[in-house]
């Protein structure tokens, strides 16, 4: 192999690099305004309508991707997949969420910053991969810097106030998202990363709307619309409005009983 060969790969293989850290860079940014959005969609609904509802959306938005990039899963494939759906979606984000409404976002978003941490032990338990000393030492102050900031921030003033308990959960919800991307990355290799995240999402809502109206029943359902309810039309689309708009005072909606079917 020549010089300029293996220059070429070398530079290759360096934008791969690139374009990965900077697609998870993105990713969690855009992860992070789901708890400031969500707190506020909270305002509005149960903890079970804001979950169910996000993923409702984006389950619909996927159905192309995953109908594009289907291949069948058979024998430990499809188990990994039905795990990492309902581990990933509703056993990770009932409980998130669920912990969110009970401490703030920025107690939240900085127990999240010890997923980094999780994961790198778990791919080294489960997956035999290894990091250099200085990605281990660049993840644990990562993770001792987001505790000493949790824990030296004080109560003060009238606002948002945080929990041990909520804490709790959110950091129980970072192993249910080990699990899933653990999960994932096996299938990745033979299904490719697209048709894992939709088919995972599309799947993981649908458990998700299960248990949902099992446990705890949506107060407005789309059949409503799509079945021509001709009882609270008006009522109907505005509960619409409002749960994607996240505005308006939900106590006085109850107190109105703007909820519908």
């Amino acid at each position: 192999m020549s010089i300029g060969t293996t220059h070429l790969q070398n530079r290759q293989t360096q934008k791969r690099r690139l374009l990965a850290a900077s697609a998870l860079g993105l990713s969690g940014c855009l992860w992070g305004t789901g708890f400031l959005f969500g707190k506020f969609a909270m305002q509005e609904m149960t903890v079970s309508e804001n979950v169910a509802f996000r993923f409702v959306t984006g389950a619909l938005v996927l159905i192309p991707v995953a109908i594009r990039y289907w291949k069948p899963y058979r024998g430990k494939e499809l188990g990994l997949l039905l795990l990492a759906s309902v581990i990933g979606f509703p056993v990770q984000f009932l409980i998130q969420f669920q912990g969110l409404q009970l401490t703030t976002v920025s107690h939240a978003s900085l127990i999240v910053g010890a997923l980094p941490v999780l994961l790198a032990l778990s791919s080294a338990i489960f997956l035999h991969e290894r990091l250099h000393g200085l990605e281990w030492i660049a993840l644990g102050l990562s993770a001792a810097g987001a505790v000493l900031i949790a824990l030296s921030t004080k109560q003060t003033g009238s606002g948002p106030r945080s929990s041990l308990h909520g804490d709790f959960l959110v950091l129980i919800s970072m192993f249910a998202a080990v699990a899933m991307i653990l999960c994932s990355k096996r299938l990745i290799a033979s299904h490719g990363a697209l048709a894992i995240t939709a088919t995972t999402i599309m799947l993981g809502t649908a458990f998700l709307l299960v248990w949902v109206e099992v446990a705890q029943p949506l107060r407005f359902h789309f059949s409503a619309l799509v079945l021509g309810d001709r009882r609270q039309p008006r009522v109907c689309w505005l509960r619409l409005e409002r749960i994607y708009s996240g505005i308006g005072d939900y106590p006085t909606c109850r107190r109105r009983k703007l909820g519908c079917s």
